[in-house]
């Protein structure tokens, strides 16, 4: 198959459509333009990919994916609570340090 975007022919692609959009897959690099062809090597058109109509476009090197599913929203470690036994193994850690007497 061979995809046509940004006035670019890119050859021996392949293209795994999903639920929600599709993951085409290139020899090389490929700029994306607003829409992007789908066809046979011998030029039959097999479907055309308006960008405008999914929620993201993301290009990986020779990799491009459509998608209508949003990115997850990072998520932020949470250091756990300190138990009361390392709370106080702290403080005496710290005594000792600071009056140079070892328990």
């Amino acid at each position: 198959m061979k995809l046509t975007t940004n006035d670019q022919t890119y050859l021996g692609i392949t293209c795994r459509v999903s639920s929600d959009g599709c993951v085409i897959t290139a020899q090389t690099p490929v700029r994306v333009g607003d829409t992007m062809e789908i066809q046979t090597d011998e030029g039959t058109q097999l479907r055309t990919y308006t960008v405008a109509d999914y929620l993201r476009c993301t290009v990986v090197g020779n990799v491009v994916t459509l998608s209508n599913t949003p990115l997850p929203e990072p998520v932020t470690p949470v250091e756990p609570e300190p138990s009361e036994t390392e709370k106080l193994r702290a403080d005496v850690d710290f005594i000792a340090l600071m009056t140079g007497v070892t328990l």
